[in-house]
This record gives structure tokens, C-alpha cells and sequence, in this order.
């Protein structure tokens, strides 16, 4: 996901929102006491050069279902 949209989605938790991009990018101070774990922003290869981007993944739990063709 690209910083531009990414900036643009808020998450509600528990009645307060979060801008994604804030959560991602993390507090001032978080890459200098968590080196190890960062950095979490990539950037990805642009038509007009460098694009500031995540990758997200998800883990969630669903029941299975059949596959039908089409």
C-alpha cells in the first residue's frame, strides 16, 4: 500500500480513530528503540522515481468453503 493511501484511511478501535499511515510509520523514537524491527516503510520503483509504500499482510480465521467454477 502506497503512503498516499494509506494516509487517507482511519481505523476505528474501541470508539477512537487511527490514521493507518501513523501506526505503520510509528511514534518519533520508535526506530531508535526498536532497530531490529524496522524499517517497516519500503519503497517501491515509481514511473516519476521512488514511490514511500508498506506491505501489508493479514491473518484472520474463516471456515472453508467449496470452490465453485464459474
Amino acid at each position: 500500500m502506497t503512503r498516499a493511501s494509506a494516509e487517507t484511511v482511519d481505523i476505528e478501535v474501541s470508539g477512537a480513530n487511527y490514521n493507518l499511515w501513523a501506526m505503520v510509520e510509528g511514534p518519533e523514537g520508535c526506530a531508535e528503540n526498536h532497530s531490529e524491527l524496522l524499517p517497516s516503510v519500503d519503497e517501491l520503483a515509481g514511473p516519476d522515481g521512488p514511490i514511500e509504500g508498506v506491505w501489508l499482510a493479514f491473518n484472520a480465521t474463516a471456515s472453508r468453503v467449496a470452490l465453485v467454477p464459474p
